[in-house]
């Protein structure tokens, strides 16, 4: 079926559409549009608590809530800005890359390493302490003799 839209204010007008339809796209389209209000508004209380972090002094984040929310909000937009540049420059593998697989296989096996190593030595410093202690026994067992 092949129909004519015509756009009225911001709702679409299709005439294959009945009453009923007509008020679920209108309350779709309102909704959507409140959708967009509340982001705009979060938007704005988001630069708004940026803006007054950034003009903070040191220490100041804890003078109360608003400001902890403030200094806080600061310290995430750097950080924003700076993911921003690691994602353009395409320095940043996004995670469960083979990049980022491969990076925390390396850390594992160099933590595993490290873990050999210590019980490695742990081993050592054991079989001295019984060599020691065994070597003593038998000391002990040739003095009663």
């Amino acid at each position: 079926m092949t129909y004519h839209e015509v756009e009225i204010g911001t709702v679409l007008y299709r005439p294959d559409l009945e009453e009923g339809e007509m008020m679920a796209n209108d309350e779709f389209m309102r909704f959507l549009a409140a959708w967009a209000l509340v982001h705009e508004t979060a938007d704005e209380g988001w630069k708004a608590a940026v803006t007054r972090g950034e003009s903070q002094s040191p220490g100041e984040m804890g003078e109360g809530p608003e400001a902890f929310v403030d200094g806080l909000s600061a310290m995430i937009a750097e950080e924003k800005e700076r993911l921003k540049v690691s994602l353009a420059e395409g320095s940043l593998e996004p995670p469960g890359s083979r990049a980022d697989v491969a990076g925390k296989l390396d850390d594992l096996l160099f933590e595993v390493s490290e873990l050999r190593g210590r019980l490695e030595s742990m081993q050592s410093t054991l079989d001295s302490l019984l060599a020691e202690r065994t070597g003593d026994a038998g000391g002990l067992g040739e003095a009663g003799d």
